[in-house]
């Protein structure tokens, strides 16, 4: 009953934040996230559309969010405005630890940046499929769009759209894997910059967790 009751204290904690989250003015942030999604995403692939006159598999336009160099050092880096004041320790929150014990406080935390990490996968995923609906169709397969471009169009190997969709992507796997393995790459790149800053806040280090995580956040700073 014990362990019970702790799972469902953590459980509100996790939802009470989101909610609070949900509810916070930096999630304007999101329509320039839109943005970004349109110049360096939608556009490229409409083009593409629009030369080999025949449509894009509108999936594909998630994963070539998950091939742009550039979005994946921008979002996460948007991603870490969002969560700017994770985890909040100061008002109610002090009673919530006092009264459920920092375990369970963390553990709530902890769901908070699940819940965090997948609705910012599904809402890049949805906004990707409307922004592209009108010049796509819906098939679970590379289109002939894409996947012909460059022997149509030869002096076009350069374009920004064949970065976006290599050959290496769909020759290797399926349309479906590809979509997989992007949302699950922004998913954990997410969760991990949450949970750097909450283990970094628990230490009272929380300004070297934001920059830790503005480092992090740049996928070719390993290469540094």
């Amino acid at each position: 009953m014990v362990r019970e009751s702790k799972i469902k204290a953590a459980a509100h904690i996790s939802v009470a934040e989101f909610h609070r989250w949900m509810r916070s003015s930096r999630l304007i942030i999101l329509g320039v996230i839109l943005i970004f999604i349109h110049i360096q995403v939608i556009v490229p692939l409409k083009e593409c559309a629009l030369l080999m006159e025949t449509p894009v598999s509108i999936p594909e336009a998630f994963v070539a969010l998950g091939n742009s160099g550039l979005l994946l050092l921008i979002i996460p880096v948007l991603f870490l405005v969002l969560m700017a004041d994770f985890p909040q320790k100061g008002g109610i929150d002090v009673f919530y630890q006092i009264r459920c014990g920092k375990k369970v406080w963390i553990c709530g935390q902890i769901l908070f940046a699940l819940e965090a990490a997948l609705f910012l996968v599904i809402f890049l995923a949805a906004a990707c499929i409307l922004m592209i609906w009108d010049c796509g169709e819906w098939r679970m397969s590379f289109s002939h769009a894409v996947t012909h471009y460059t022997t149509v169009f030869p002096e076009r190997s350069r374009d920004y759209v064949v970065q976006l969709l290599p050959e290496n992507t769909y020759h290797q796997m399926t349309l479906g894997t590809a979509m997989l393995h992007t949302a699950l790459f922004i998913f954990l790149h997410f969760l991990l910059l949450s949970l750097v800053l909450l283990l970094t806040a628990l230490y009272n280090k929380k300004k070297g967790g934001s920059v830790y995580g503005w480092f992090s956040a740049d996928p070719w700073s390993s290469y540094l």
